[in-house]
């Protein structure tokens, strides 16, 4: 209701503010055709900007904050459980799942508030690049199975299958982006520590669990949560996104 509102006033502002422009420009002549002049300014009399300053925005920004990634995620995974018992595992799936599906879209969504967040100043040009375009690789992994093609189609077509090295260098892109990841994190932990304490914990979070999906998808294939691996990801990838927004809301608190 209260989003509701703010857009209602935000929209006769605009209507206000085009109705003056437009007085403005209206001239009268006189009927000799000598004298001519132009009607009163109304600029001063309907000031658009002295109805936006009595809106409080200030609600709208709760509306967006930042635990919404993770409780977003949560309430898909746990509605994608519900819809598809018996089989709840296809909800799961690393390919055609809604799970997928909202992985990928986190994946893109952080490349690109990161690139955002990274011409802003907030991160590091050096590390907002890497975890931009690493990010970015992820998503489109997520979403074309890229390493799992590697691992299960190319190799074996120029390794022994029985020896299994195809299996070991087929996990080196997820080890790379994995180590890669730590660090970067950790890098990013370790400059906003003192200024910026909730996104630290967000990240902190989003390495914990990450470290749990790494874990799972290499070497706890019989584990009893190796079913919701994708699930452990996407819960990952939440605390990530949650972070970064988290970040930009500070810079819109210190801005204003």
């Amino acid at each position: 209701m209260e989003l509701f509102r703010a857009s209602l006033i935000l929209l006769c502002h605009k209507a206000i503010k085009g109705c003056s422009a437009k007085r403005n420009r209206a001239k009268k002549r006189s009927l000799h055709g000598v004298n001519e002049h132009f009607e009163p300014d109304f600029n001063a009399a309907m000031r658009p900007s002295a109805l936006c300053d009595t809106v409080e925005l200030t609600g709208l920004s709760g509306i967006f904050m930042y635990p919404l990634p993770p409780v977003f995620a949560l309430a898909l995974m746990a509605l994608s459980y519900v819809l598809s018992q018996p089989l709840w595992e296809r909800a799961f799936m690393s390919d055609n799942s809604p799970v997928a599906w909202l992985s990928s879209a986190q994946l893109l969504a952080g490349s690109v508030l990161v690139w955002r967040l990274t011409r802003d100043r907030l991160i590091a040009q050096y590390l907002g690049y890497i975890m931009a375009f690493g990010l970015l690789y992820c998503a489109l992994d997520e979403q074309f199975m890229l390493h799992e093609h590697l691992k299960y189609e190319y190799l074996p077509m120029w390794l022994p299958s029985h020896s299994g090295l195809h299996q070991t260098l087929g996990d080196l892109p997820l080890i790379f982006v994995g180590l890669g990841g730590v660090f970067c994190v950790g890098t990013l932990i370790r400059q906003k520590w003192q200024g910026d304490r909730p996104a630290c914990l967000l990240l902190l979070a989003s390495l914990m669990v990450g470290f749990v999906a790494i874990a799972v998808d290499t070497v706890g294939q019989d584990w009893r949560i190796a079913p919701i691996e994708e699930g452990i990801e996407v819960l990952a990838e939440s605390f990530f996104l949650a972070a970064l927004l988290a970040m930009r809301q500070v810079q819109s608190s210190s801005s204003s």
